[in-house]
């Protein structure tokens, strides 16, 4: 799974790194980040840079996934936002503002969290989240821009929200509190 997530992440950044784009600008305000306490340890995780990987069919019984974050070679992370749809749209994030999403293999919308740890990705997964403790809330989703993506027109919003999970490689868990993240989020057409 490992190897698989950093193929399409590579695969997304060459791919969007050789996209002509209409706007270069950072965005709006303050940087994009995901910070957060691991067990206890204050991170924080911030650029102007991001990636966006998206895919459809088959993650955990959700049809449509994308994730947003942050990798170089110091580091990896990701948040997910999985629908039982085929595609998702900005209107999918405007629905979901204020809600408790949880980590869910199998329900209409779920989030998760990914993150490299001395080479090791650790992932939220259902077992080790029980809702209504641990959970997503996407707090303000925001129109940023039309941007071109290989020959099509795809939009980015700016989404703002936090969350509590716990996240897990093989049987260490670690928990993740007080989490908060400002990222952009493309649409996701197939």
């Amino acid at each position: 799974m490992k190897v698989t997530f950093f193929f399409l992440t590579l695969l997304s950044f060459t791919l969007l790194s050789s996209c002509k784009k209409k706007e270069t600008t950072p965005p709006p305000a303050d940087e994009l980040y995901i910070s957060f306490k691991l067990d206890g340890v204050d991170k924080k995780f911030s650029t102007t840079n991001f990636i966006t990987n998206s895919n459809s069919g088959g993650v955990g019984g959700n049809l449509a996934y994308i994730s947003s974050g942050f990798y170089d070679l110091e580091k990896e992370i990701f948040i997910n936002f999985d629908v039982q749809k085929d595609s998702i749209v900005g209107a999918d994030y405007q629905a979901a503002i204020g809600q408790n999403i949880p980590v869910c293999d199998n329900c209409p919308i779920s989030m998760g969290l990914r993150y490299a740890i001395n080479g090791n990705d650790y992932s939220s997964s259902q077992s080790n989240n029980p809702f209504p403790a641990n959970y997503f809330k996407i707090n303000s989703v925001t129109f940023y821009r039309l941007n071109t993506s290989l020959g099509q027109n795809v939009k980015e919003y700016i989404i703002t929200g936090e969350f509590n999970t716990k996240i897990n490689y093989s049987t260490t868990v670690k928990n993740v509190t007080e989490g908060k993240f400002r990222l952009i989020f493309q649409e996701m057409i197939p």
